[in-house]
């Protein structure tokens, strides 16, 4: 699958690679940009020269608004973030970490992977008819109630109906 270059925030390289608390992922604002729509996450580079996301290696970046030229300095180790200036351009350079255990990108192969959300579901809403057994006399074996007729049932008990 291919998506869409991001173009307003960009992947400006990998600093560092593999020396402890060095390690960073560098950003730069093209525009004025908000980073709550973005995410780093790390992938494996393939000989064609596509990247494929490695599991549960993803970090958002945090509601953040940036001016154009503004840095991001994401460190895979542990630290405070901080907002300070870039010493060599003077732009504004907001610091983060990843907060890992040991150095992740310690081979050429392991590469930064820049996301921007357009989308997103979230499955908070509780379906309407839910599948129960042996909640109640009246209600179980393998039947269905509905999400009201539980917070009843619950309620009579004097139950809370917690995560309900």
């Amino acid at each position: 699958m291919l998506l869409e270059q991001v173009e307003n925030l960009e992947l400006f390289g990998v600093y560092e690679r593999g020396v402890p608390n060095a390690e960073r992922i560098v950003l730069r604002a093209n525009s004025i940009v908000n980073l709550g729509f973005y995410a780093v996450g790390l992938g494996a580079k393939s000989e064609n020269g596509m990247a494929y996301p490695i599991p549960d290696q993803f970090l958002w970046l945090g509601e953040m608004y940036l001016d154009k030229g503004a840095w991001v300095f994401i460190f895979t180790g542990k630290g405070t973030p901080a907002v300070t200036k870039e010493q060599h351009t003077g732009d504004p350079m907001h610091v983060m970490y990843w907060h890992k255990d040991a150095v992740v990108l310690t081979h050429d192969s392991v590469v930064p992977m820049l996301y921007r959300f357009d989308g997103v579901s979230v499955g908070i809403q509780l379906p309407q008819v839910l599948p129960i057994g042996g909640v109640s006399e009246g209600v179980g074996g393998g039947e269905t109630a509905s999400l009201k007729q539980l917070l009843l049932e619950a309620a009579r008990k004097g139950d809370k109906a917690d995560g309900l």
